[in-house]
């Protein structure tokens, strides 16, 4: 009974595992591309040097949607390759599992970062933190406590991992709140400023087109007074 338990656990896990990773897929694609269609040019320091300001502009070059689409194509590609090649092989598997959730367990690790570098959250969405929170929480559950023996140890150890990761950053939010207010309301307000300006440019913008009307409206009736 144990063994049959088991089994159905296995195979249970293993079916959701596939429908689930495309989907997180097809979502991170789609936030690629929603973030290079809408993403901003950084400005560098107006303190720095021309040198250090050309070098940044040039260290950082911005990618099309097709070359990051080309560049997973690749990665498949290569992926599948190596798979058929050694899947017989158990060192292999255990190597491309420790890679694979190794690499997504890091992925916090660049926000936590950032955070420790501006002394601030500002921009990281609440909802995002909690989110965060909550999955890894209930994936660190699931597989350590409700399914022990389903998983292999590559599992357990990446979302714990995750999972202390995500609350390395919450304890960040509590450090640095004080600063991330500050920050936002700062945001805020050049964000409001923004819009002010824009609003101006229109408004000229309109007057100098009915005055430029208005121009050809008195020239034309100068012109057909003269006739």
């Amino acid at each position: 009974v144990d063994s049959t338990e088991e089994e159905f656990q296995r195979v249970l896990s293993s079916s959701l595992c596939g429908p689930a990773s495309f989907l997180m897929i097809f979502a991170q694609v789609g936030l690629l591309r929603i973030s290079l269609k809408y993403q901003t040019p950084s400005k560098p320091d107006s303190s720095a040097s021309n040198m250090s300001i050309l070098s940044s502009y040039s260290s950082s070059p911005s990618y099309s949607f097709d070359y990051y689409i080309d560049f997973l194509a690749l990665l498949f590609s290569l992926e599948s390759v190596l798979f058929i090649l050694f899947q017989r092989y158990d060192t292999f598997i255990q190597a491309m599992g420790f890679f694979s959730l190794g690499l997504e367990s890091t992925l916090p690790i660049p926000q936590l970062i950032t955070n420790f570098r501006r002394k601030s959250l500002a921009g990281l969405s609440s909802m995002v933190l909690f989110g965060w929170l909550f999955g890894d929480s209930f994936k660190s559950i699931y597989l350590v406590f409700l399914m022990p023996n389903s998983n292999s140890i590559q599992f357990k150890i990446c979302a714990l991992f995750q999972l202390s990761i995500d609350i390395l950053i919450l304890s960040q939010s509590v450090i640095y709140r004080r600063q991330t207010k500050l920050d936002n309301a700062a945001d805020q307000e050049e964000e409001e400023d923004q819009v002010a300006q824009q609003i101006d440019i229109d408004i000229d913008t309109d007057i100098d087109t009915q005055h430029s009307r208005l121009m050809i409206v008195d020239e034309s009736t100068d012109h057909t007074t003269i006739v």
